[in-house]
């Protein structure tokens, strides 16, 4: 059988017993492994992008993503007088965010399990997490910043970044 390790081929036996190091086959299949990681790197990638973009959907934060984009990009505007991000507006979405990360648990990526390795599944779940705990640090971020206008920002904000990170399991 052929072993991949420590970047060289090996040749070997069932029983472990290396004949020899193939360098010339390294050398032609390496560049093309490096590929098929890059790609599969990629498509991890993109699978937790379109995981926590469907989740953000899912509980009505996608709409507000794009608003929340403009409110930042207007910081003289207070955000809480923007359509779509007044307090209760944005408060029911984050109420829904928070709900919806309590009823999945860890089944953030749809059909994980048709991947071909548990390992490439914990990597996309850990990926989508990650993504979803640094949104809701940016929304708390805007939120929580000067001239937002939101008076009672814990009735928006129902957890800590530190808390949904801790839920998520990204600390």
């Amino acid at each position: 059988f052929w072993r991949f390790g420590g970047g060289d081929v090996v040749c070997g036996e069932a029983g472990g017993g290396a004949r020899g190091v193939m360098p010339a086959l390294h050398d032609h299949v390496g560049p093309s492994l490096a590929l098929v990681e890059a790609e599969c790197t990629a498509a991890l990638a993109e699978l937790a992008r379109t995981s926590a973009e469907e989740f953000m959907r899912s509980c009505g934060l996608g709409e507000k993503l794009a608003a929340l984009q403009t409110a930042e990009a207007q910081p003289q505007v207070p955000m809480a007088t923007m359509i779509g991000l007044e307090p209760l507006a944005l408060a029911a979405s984050m109420r829904s965010f928070y709900s919806t990360l309590f009823q999945r648990g860890d089944a953030l990526v749809a059909s994980v399990e048709l991947l071909s390795s548990a390992a490439l599944g914990r990597q996309a779940v850990l990926a989508t997490a990650r993504t979803l705990a640094a949104t809701h640090q940016h929304i708390t971020s805007l939120v929580l910043r000067p001239g937002a206008g939101y008076e009672q920002p814990g009735a928006i904000l129902l957890h800590t970044p530190e808390e949904v990170q801790t839920l998520l399991d990204v600390q």
